[in-house]
């Protein structure tokens, strides 16, 4: 087998090399092992390639322990990996480790790897349990604030992180308190300001955050802020990804409790439709934009629908008028969502 032959030779050989490059190409190189093909390695050979990786994300090198980290972001993902509860630990020990390293190059692969791992605690709730103490949730959950605060490269790693934390935590997330003000804070300010990758995975993050059952928007003192932040991105935002996955997230709050308050409620209304109002107005749209218009107004339509059906008697009298003129400028009957 080709790889197994690239393993036993080359990678054995230069793993040690005294070029840093060298060293870091080594990792490179086992990054694009598949799960497959690591899951036909013989147990001697899967030890030695995790052993080795593990090693070098405490390199002196910066591009050793980089190319290690972006290396161990791919292999949690692999199939049989995540089932090792050991390599599992080791590798989530590693990676944090690293969270304050001097490098950004570094930190960008840390908090890239540390998303992945908290993706995989929402898709697999044995490892969840098996793996997630309170102390290393509390120890994810400290590295991914501090990279939601960090150079604007590794933010939308660390707030997919976040909202992949929040979600995985069910109906413990009641219990995070200070904490869970501080990550919601964290992700709305980066929904807020910055570059517009940053902004749209801070909106989705929102999103996911939303699909908790427990995660006490609604009841929350950051209720409002949060809702503001999302129809700010709505109603004010130039790019349209940021506007489309800001409307998903608000489309995520399939309760009305859990949109606050009437006055809430109303100017969440108000925003969506006079975002969907001016929708086909490209005055100061980028040509690059264009191809997200149709999908941004399907969205909005969306959003407008939703937010109707939860619309209780006492909101009503608030948005009964703003719906209608949805429905005269539009001609479009607002149906059930």
């Amino acid at each position: 087998m080709w790889w197994e032959t690239v393993v036993d030779g080359l990678v054995q050989a230069h793993s040690n090399d005294t070029v840093a490059p060298v060293r870091a190409l080594i990792c490179d190189i086992l990054a694009n092992l598949t799960s497959s093909l690591f899951d036909g390695f013989m147990l001697r050979r899967q030890r030695f390639v995790l052993s080795l990786v593990l090693g070098m994300a405490a390199d002196e090198q910066p591009i050793v322990r980089a190319a290690a980290c972006r290396t161990l972001g791919v292999f949690v993902l692999f199939s049989g990996l995540r089932e090792d509860l050991m390599f599992m630990t080791d590798a989530t020990d590693v990676i944090l480790k690293r969270t304050g390293d001097k490098s950004l190059d570094v930190r960008l692969r840390v908090f890239w790897a540390i998303a992945n791992i908290c993706d995989l605690f929402v898709e697999n709730q044995t490892l969840l349990g098996a793996l997630l103490t309170d102390e290393l949730y509390s120890n994810i959950t400290a590295a991914a604030l501090s990279g939601a605060k960090d150079n604007v490269k590794a933010r939308s790693h660390a707030v997919r992180a976040l909202g992949s934390l929040v979600l995985a935590a069910g109906e413990r997330v009641i219990c995070l308190q200070a904490r869970l003000d501080e990550i919601v804070q964290a992700v709305c300010a980066n929904a807020r300001s910055g570059p517009f990758k940053v902004r749209w995975n801070a909106c989705h993050t929102l999103g996911k955050m939303f699909q908790n059952p427990h995660f006490p928007i609604g009841r929350a003192s950051w209720t409002r802020s949060t809702l503001a932040t999302l129809t700010e991105a709505i109603s004010q935002t130039r790019n349209y990804k940021v506007r489309i996955h800001a409307c998903s997230a608000l489309r995520a709050l399939d309760q009305r409790p859990r949109l606050g308050d009437r006055h809430n409620y109303a100017d969440v209304v108000t925003a969506v439709v006079a975002a969907l109002l001016s929708v086909d107005s490209m005055e100061h749209t980028v040509f690059s934009e264009y191809k997200y218009v149709e999908q941004l107004k399907e969205q909005l339509m969306a959003c407008c629908r939703c937010l109707r059906d939860l619309a209780s008697e006492e909101d009503r009298p608030l948005v009964a008028e703003q719906f209608a003129n949805v429905e005269r400028r539009l001609s479009h009957k607002l149906i059930v969502c």
